[in-house]
């Protein structure tokens, strides 16, 4: 790679050359001849050179009938060196050294701005209006580490030219095609279509040319109306160099940030099934002296209940879920990152009418806004009724619905508590259209009275995560976790409301006093370590690249004089 401003070989040049040569009869353009080893030179003053590149400077020397400078002091050369490779001086009586300077960031920051030049790098679309491009700088960063790595050449070329093509699921080569993207462009988009093909064709004309340029050492632009006049190079193969990259268009895309994200994953399910186990073994100690449960169970039957122990099965009815995105069970919980996790169930088989929906909740923080924790709607997702947090009013409980139709403000406190643990919310819908919210086995806020919801036999379905729709999306998604869920098909009683809050939840506070002294320092190692892998996978989350974006492999026609409108044969 550090030797790569030298070399005249190239990817293109293997198979393109050749053919301008055999086609065109031109084989005695300089740049065009085959690489060989010339003969070292003749020079009179043999002792001077060093090396078979000081007899050529040399002869060329003598033939102008001049002579070497004297050989620069250590200090000098120093400096010299320092400036070539870093672009900085030296500090005061350091010595050079080569390898040191290689091996500095530095290295790659300083000759990497070269090949920007080349490559007509710019962080903003040029023209008039001038838009900023906010995520071009991953590609600079690419070309710097390039260098930095010491890549060899030709993968530089190859994955500039066609890395989202030869290396789909790396990164760093879809990062890399930022070549062909990062020139001047008019982001203007006129309606009328001549307007629209003419810039398009201009387009095309830049990305050809910064190619054939970059890595031919050939200027291809005349050739889109007329053979090329001094340069080896037919009209017609210019269409076809224009039909390789015919399918570039420029844009946004996203591209995870490095690491790998499926080991700290694993690292992390892992760490938090061990943590979630322990504390089910204390928290089932804890509820086994608990009489009520028997209670509870007796008098508080769902028609579904989701406990999400070991899987997303229905362990009442048959509406079991299915994941969706990243939405995994862990240590007998629901684990939802607020992006793309979600669960949907089978259809419901019964009618459903009044209703009780409740679930036990996590939140991964206390200012998301939108997300649902169960939710009910008819298949096509144009009517729902779920539990959100913090849609309307922030921190706050409120019954989602379509439109917002039968959602109204109960006026609850604001949440504080479900960033560190487990919180029961449930609410009821009754056939006269009253919603009634509780949270912990408690009436929340005020109930309120608004039109009813009615879904047919087999026509509606849950949700986990996502408050409705048939895909994830921006403001609809929970970042959290669930430990169970349960649905009703009536209004339970603020009784037996309270009777299924206490069967599940206990505190945070119940579960560390119920631990011995080192099984709480464990318990805070995982907790600590948890922390730190959520940390990484932040750190490796998808980020946001100006490059390539493909759009096909559309059909490229010669055009008769540049012209878009007088297309002939198909290249």
């Amino acid at each position: 790679m550090r030797r790569f401003l030298t070399t005249t070989l190239s990817i293109f040049a293997s198979y393109l050359l050749p053919i301008f040569a055999a086609e065109r009869g031109d084989e005695s353009w300089w740049s065009l001849q085959p690489v060989d080893r010339p003969d070292v030179p003749k020079v009179f003053d043999a002792s001077w050179a060093r090396n078979p590149i000081d007899d050529f400077v040399l002869a060329k020397l003598e033939l102008e009938g001049l002579k070497p400078r004297p050989e620069a002091d250590k200090q000098t050369l120093t400096r010299r060196m320092y400036f070539d490779l870093i672009g900085l001086p030296p500090d005061l009586g350091v010595e050079g050294d080569i390898d040191a300077l290689l091996a500095s960031p530095r290295y790659g920051e300083r000759w990497a701005r070269h090949w920007l030049d080349v490559a007509r790098f710019g962080e903003s679309q040029g023209f008039e209006y001038d838009q900023l491009r906010e995520n071009a700088w991953p590609y600079r960063d690419w070309v710097i580490n390039a260098f930095n790595d010491d890549m060899p050449y030709d993968r530089f070329v190859r994955l500039q030219i066609a890395g989202d093509v030869l290396e789909p699921n790396n990164p760093d080569a879809i990062t890399a095609t930022g070549f062909l993207v990062c020139g001047a462009f008019d982001g203007l988009k006129p309606n009328g279509d001549k307007q629209r093909k003419i810039m398009r064709q201009d387009e095309m004309e830049d990305l050809v040319g910064t190619v054939a340029q970059s890595f031919l050492g050939l200027t291809v632009h005349c050739a889109r109306c007329h053979d090329h006049k001094f340069d080896a190079i037919t009209q017609k193969e210019y269409y076809q160099m224009a039909s390789a990259l015919a399918g570039v268009t420029r844009g946004d895309r996203e591209v995870p940030a490095g690491g790998d994200p499926e080991a700290l994953q694993n690292s992390l399910d892992a760490v938090a099934s061990k943590l979630a186990e322990s504390e089910q073994r204390i928290t089932q100690k804890i509820l086994a002296s608990d009489k009520r449960i028997v209670l509870a169970v007796n008098r508080v039957r769902p028609i579904s209940r989701w406990t999400f122990d070991k899987d997303l099965r229905d362990e009442i009815g048959s509406a079991h879920g299915e994941a969706k995105g990243g939405a995994r069970v862990i240590g007998g919980v629901l684990h939802l990152d607020g992006k793309d996790d979600y669960v949907i169930t089978a259809r419901m088989p019964q009618e459903l009418g009044a209703k009780t929906l409740e679930a036990w909740v996590k939140l991964d923080n206390l200012d998301q806004r939108g997300g649902s924790a169960i939710s009910v709607q008819n298949v096509n997702g144009g009517q729902f009724d779920a539990i959100v947090f913090g849609e309307r009013e922030p921190r706050r409980w409120m019954s989602g619905s379509n439109s917002y139709t039968r959602s109204e403000s109960f006026g609850g406190r604001e949440e504080i508590d479900a960033e560190n643990g487990f919180v029961h919310v449930a609410m009821t819908y009754a056939e006269d259209g009253a919603i009634t919210a509780y949270r912990n086995g408690k009436l929340y806020g005020k109930a309120y009275r608004t039109g009813r919801s009615k879904y047919l036999a087999k026509n509606h379905e849950v949700l986990f995560g996502l408050r409705h729709g048939k895909s994830a999306g921006a403001g609809r998604m929970l970042a959290g976790q669930i430990d169970r869920a349960q649905l009703y098909d009536r209004v339970l009683s603020a009784e037996e409301i309270a009777i299924s809050a206490d069967v599940r939840y206990v505190s945070e506070a119940e579960v560390v006093a119920a631990l011995t002294p080192e099984q709480r320092q464990i318990r805070d190692e995982h907790k600590a370590e948890i922390v730190r892998i959520k940390g990484l996978l932040t750190k490796i989350q998808k980020k946001k690249v100006y490059a390539v974006r493909p759009s096909g492999s559309p059909v490229t026609k010669l055009l008769e004089r540049g012209n878009p409108f007088d297309p002939r044969e198909e290249v």
